[in-house]
């Protein structure tokens, strides 16, 4: 057994709506061996854990998984279930987990959610070595302590985390970056970044100004904002020097500190003033010493230069009983569970240094043995950091006007957006006065004093911090998304030209590239989630088009988590024996997410013609939700569409060669569908459907039906859908060049050219090498039923095959299906594409089904192409192909998928 990979769905999944971590395993011999059949396995897991008693699998009950032990389950399955259990006992607890077969004998996906993506890993990874531990009968044990630790050292802060779990309270897209607390925002043009209290609109310079604490006085008095008097010196001498001239007590802190760290108050002998300078220089080369202020410690947030919380800060203490010495008092105080080690917990442990040691000696308590009275308060601490292990009381109600009109001066003085005033007042009900100060302005501030005090109302900080970042709520681009077998390329590609003409900043993924406007910035076959992730994060992008393949959303879910309107343009039999994909029902299954995914009051465009993609429509997830369906059908009659349309839904349809639409119950002829280059003159029966497909989305998105139209009649297929039925004439041949490569384009092609008479039929073809044997024969029937010629080549990548593995069956399968039929096998595409218009003698269509378009296009610049919009053909040949109605339960539709 061994783990073969082990990755995180950042978004939505085939497994679950969340986030989840997807662990791929090889059973090895153990593929087949269940539980029942190894003496004692059950109970040795039992006894190391016995919380799996309380697990009710599949049974819905609690023990349902006791009895599938019994009764006999798979290692996979067990693994998933220990590492759920391991995941409470480190208190991650995650109830969820799913085991799936991935397509080859012995290899499963174990997937999770999670609460902590670093922890949940390692309960995986112990499953799966304490499973293995059993088998080969090897003592076993699982190490809690470091699963703990990991959660420890990767978890957001309490203010991290506050601000995430603001966003997902307020649908704000949210994810995070790296391993810090650095927050993305939003979608293109509304992405904004955080980090805990510091946004990306905070000033560089007002941040350097807070962080100079000299610089911030100097600030504030020149806004007549009271601060304490006080210099910068380097020297104890300077120091000592600056306390002659002034009567103490006094404060020594570093120049650029934080957190409370360094600082040393009520100082007043040249021996206390002397170890606080050294404490000091420790955190910075320069340091401040100034008048001690006396009075009530204040914390006040604000956010975009207003008051948003206030809280009474109160310094580390004990209070005794009498019996347990300092020493314990704070072992005991420590150990209330809020309390963690630095600003992982509501509240931070108590740390002893030499400020608390220097602290209690100066109140006469030499050391942690002393045992206070009872009901004796002993303060550890001058300061009331809750770094330092601080508590806070709200006080936000009770701030004087006088008082909040002062600290929005100071917060609008020093230029921060988000800022923490450390004020000395004698009591926050009352008016600025001559005790008044301002002891220091902080970039980024905790929030967890205000959002968790030890006494008062919670206040909501981090919702402050986004009502600043989206003060009108919209924090979402437009998303359309779109999946299917064939056409998904180029209904993105009419779409970004349809939005891009209305002035929208559009970022597409594709399987040719990404897209931000109209600048290509990544060539490839990009229509997986990393690609629309760089879209989504692109802050030009004002609306996303995002071309979703099947591979992406097996391996790692989708990258965004609702869109507005999503496309199916079919549903055929393709990549069947990959990844865990049996049949066309598992197809199915997969590119259901994309409509599941559809927000409410979204729109979901399904093609009416094919009943893999029209069943969607009663899809739990799609029909018990208020998601409108917008129909697309080349069949007018198509009892689907003539349903839907009776009840005044929207759908888009071909009807005697005019595409007609119905929008808001209001039906209206568009144009004929001959009068548009992609379909060539009409005939191009799949193109239709692509045309309608990207109308719908763009009228459901709110396009301006006029420019939309205008944009359709002026899309150039061989400009602006490279690769996608692009018709050339090579002296008096032509040459069309697609991706066509799985039998249901084969078909649709194959139709489309038995319409040209008079003509010799070549095609130059090259199938994935991944294919299955079975798919291979279904594409070759389709091919030796349209084609007079076939030349066969191998891809570029082989994809697990060798070289001519793939061109040799399917020339045999070819030959088995029409054994007169002229096939060839060349080596290579640039080869084949040469041999089959150099072996052209005139009236003779190439369709080149390409795998590398600059190969193809290198290769036809040898014979001086000239682009064209259309094959010459007789009058009496014009008339469209009848449209077929796709039912699954026609038998030839399996053999050869329309």
């Amino acid at each position: 057994m061994k783990i073969v990979s082990i990755r995180t769905n950042l978004g939505p999944s085939v497994f679950h709506s969340c986030p989840t971590i997807l662990m791929t395993v090889d059973l090895g011999s153990w593929q087949d061996v269940a539980s029942n059949e190894i003496d004692e396995f059950t109970d040795k897991l039992l006894l190391t854990f016995p919380g799996l008693i309380e697990h009710k699998c599949s049974r819905g009950r609690k023990g349902g998984f006791v009895e599938r032990l019994n009764e006999g389950t798979y290692m996979a399955h067990i693994i998933e279930h220990v590492a759920l259990e391991l995941s409470s006992i480190c208190g991650i607890e995650v109830r969820f987990g799913k085991t799936r077969y991935a397509g080859r004998p012995g290899l499963y996906e174990i997937c999770t959610t999670y609460k902590n993506e670093a922890g949940m890993k390692e309960c995986l990874r112990q499953a799966f070595d304490i499973i293995s531990g059993i088998l080969e009968g090897k003592d076993f044990t699982f190490d809690c302590p470091k699963i703990q630790n990991l959660v420890k050292e990767t978890s957001l802060g309490p203010s991290g985390q506050a601000l995430m779990d603001a966003c997902e309270s307020r649908g704000i897209p949210v994810k995070r970056i790296g391993s810090n607390s650095l927050l993305q925002l939003g979608y293109g043009k509304y992405k904004k970044f955080v980090q805990a209290a510091v946004s990306g609109s905070t000033s560089l310079i007002a941040a350097e100004i807070a962080q100079d604490k000299h610089a911030t006085k100097e600030v504030l008095r020149s806004h007549y904002v009271p601060v304490p008097y006080g210099e910068v010196i380097e020297t104890e001498h300077e120091l000592l020097d600056f306390c002659e001239d002034y009567s103490g007590p006094f404060v020594v802190k570093p120049l650029d500190g934080n957190h409370g760290r360094g600082v040393s108050l009520s100082l007043e002998t040249r021996e206390e003033l002397a170890n606080a300078f050294q404490i000091a220089k420790k955190i910075s080369s320069k340091v401040i010493v100034e008048e001690m202020c006396k009075g009530r410690d204040y914390r006040i947030f604000m956010v975009n230069h207003q008051l948003i919380a206030a809280a009474e800060r109160i310094p580390a203490s004990v209070t005794g009983n009498g019996k347990k010495n300092l020493k314990k008092l704070i072992d005991e105080v420590n150990s209330d569970p809020r309390r963690a080690e630095g600003h992982l917990g509501v509240l931070s442990r108590i740390e002893v240094d030499e400020i608390v040691t220097s602290h209690l000696a100066k109140n006469g308590i030499e050391n942690l043995d002393y045992v206070p009275k009872n009901g004796e308060t002993v303060c550890l601490r001058p300061n009331a950091n809750l770094s330092s292990g601080g508590t806070a009381i709200d006080v936000t109600d009770l701030v004087h006007p006088e008082l909040r009109q002062m600290c929005e001066r100071a917060s609008r003085a020093v230029g921060l957006d988000i800022c923490g005033l450390d004020l000395v007042h004698p009591d926050i009900r009352l008016a600025p006065g001559d005790a008044t100060k301002i002891i220091e302005v902080n970039a980024g501030p905790g929030l967890r004093m205000h959002l968790a005090p030890t006494e008062g109302k919670s206040r909501d900080v981090a919702g402050a911090i986004l009502n600043m970042l989206y003060p009108d709520g919209k924090s979402r681009i437009p998303i359309i998304s779109l999946t299917g077998t064939n056409g998904k390329t180029t209904v993105a590609r009419l779409l970004h030209r349809i939005f891009c003409d209305q002035g929208h900043d559009v970022g597409m993924t594709s399987t040719d590239g990404i897209w931000i406007g109209k600048e290509c910035v990544y060539k490839g076959d990009m229509a997986g989630p990393k690609s629309a992730q760089l879209v989504l994060s692109d802050p030009s992008v004002s609306m996303a088009v995002l071309e979703v393949a099947r591979g992406g959303i097996l391996r790692q879910g989708l990258a965004y988590d609702w869109s507005d309107v999503s496309i199916i343009t079919n549903i055929q039999p393709d990549h069947i024996g990959q990844n865990g994909i049996d049949n066309i029902d598992d197809l199915i299954w997969v590119k259901s997410l994309v409509a599941e995914r559809v927000k409410d009051d979204g729109t979901l465009v399904l093609n009416a013609d094919d009943e893999n993609v029209i069943g969607i429509k009663d899809n739990p997830r799609v029909k018990n939700r208020n998601i409108n369906l917008f129909l697309v059908s080349a069949h007018h009659q198509n009892p689907y569409l003539q349903k839907h349309l009776s009840l005044f839904g929207d759908a888009v349809w071909l009807e005697n060669g005019m595409i007609k639409m119905q929008h808001m119950g209001h039906k209206e002829n568009l144009f004929p569908a001959a009068c548009l280059p992609l379909t060539m003159q009409g005939l191009a029966e799949f193109q239709v459907y692509n045309i309608m497909a990207a109308l719908a989305a763009a009228i459901a998105s709110g396009a301006d039906k006029t420019m939309l139209m205008q944009s359709l009649r002026d899309f150039k297929p061989n400009e602006e859908n490279a690769g996608r039925m692009n018709l050339y004439k090579v002296h008096n041949s032509y040459v069309v060049v697609d991706y066509g490569h799985n039998a249901a384009a084969y078909e649709k092609v194959g139709r489309l050219l038995q319409q040209f008479k008079g003509y010799k039929k070549t095609a130059v073809v090259g199938i994935p090498g991944d294919r299955s044997n079975r798919l291979l024969e279904v594409a070759a029937s389709s091919l030796s039923e349209y084609f007079d010629k076939i030349i066969l080549k191998d891809d570029q990548d082989l994809r697990g095959r060798k070289a001519y593995e793939v061109p040799e069956f399917m020339k045999n399968a070819i030959h088995r299906f029409n054994p007169e039929l002229d096939v060839t096998v060349i080596s290579n595409e640039h080869e084949a594409v040469e041999t089959a218009i150099e072996e052209s003698h005139g009236n003779e269509i190439i369709f080149v089904f390409m795998d590398v378009h600059s190969v193809v296009m290198d290769a036809l610049r040898k014979f001086d192409p000239h682009p064209v919009s259309a094959i010459p053909f007789e009058a009496e040949h014009q008339a469209p192909l009848k449209p077929r109605f796709n039912s699954r339960a026609d038998e030839k539709f399996y053999a050869r998928p329309f």
